[in-house]
């Protein structure tokens, strides 16, 4: 970070330097490049060069869900914190609201129903699958692993399996198209 006041003294210079050249001024001063990592964002979708952006999105809404509701970690604490409220009712109704927040995870799961118009409806994702993309978004393992064999065929099969359940949870989360079979 770098305060105004060196902001506004950089650009001058910028803008004095590109006169003194006659070239133009550059544009990026104060600006700081930075790089994204795939892996905390989609898991090992990263490692997949024939992923769509559907498949994008729905690995990253199933791993933001699924961290929602069985946490990522201890969240930082500050315990010189003045504490409010101690009672048990504040910490059930802390699991109720993280319950809340996970619905669309567990009926695409479990098959527990986040609304009552999708009661009686299955689970998205079987449990073969829901397992394979947990492996793979969540825990960032990558999916030629989970083939059968090290055969080329195999791994390849594994990727498309790993596909195949993003395509579903991508229709079911409305990021993609039903088609018609």
């Amino acid at each position: 970070m770098i305060t105004d006041a060196e902001y506004l003294y950089r650009k001058r210079q910028e803008a004095e330097r590109a006169e003194k050249t006659g070239r133009l001024p550059n544009l990026d001063v104060g600006k700081v490049w930075v790089e994204e990592n795939g892996l905390s964002r989609i898991g090992a979708l990263t490692y997949i060069r024939r992923r769509q952006p559907h498949h994008e999105r729905a690995a990253e809404r199933f791993k933001n869900e699924y961290e929602r509701l069985y946490g990522a970690g201890n969240p930082a604490m500050d315990p010189s914190r003045i504490q409010v409220d101690t009672s048990p009712i504040a910490h059930d109704s802390g699991m109720a609201a993280r319950v809340d927040r996970g619905r669309s995870i567990l009926e695409v799961i479990y098959g527990i129903p986040a609304t009552a118009e999708r009661a009686g409806v299955p689970a998205v994702l079987s449990p073969r699958s829901a397992q394979r993309v947990i492996a793979s978004i969540v825990l960032e393992e990558p999916c030629q692993s989970m083939a059968v064999s090290d055969s080329r065929k195999d791994r390849d099969e594994a990727v498309e399996l790993l596909l195949a359940d993003l395509d579903t949870l991508a229709v079911f989360w409305g990021y993609l198209a039903r088609v018609a079979a």
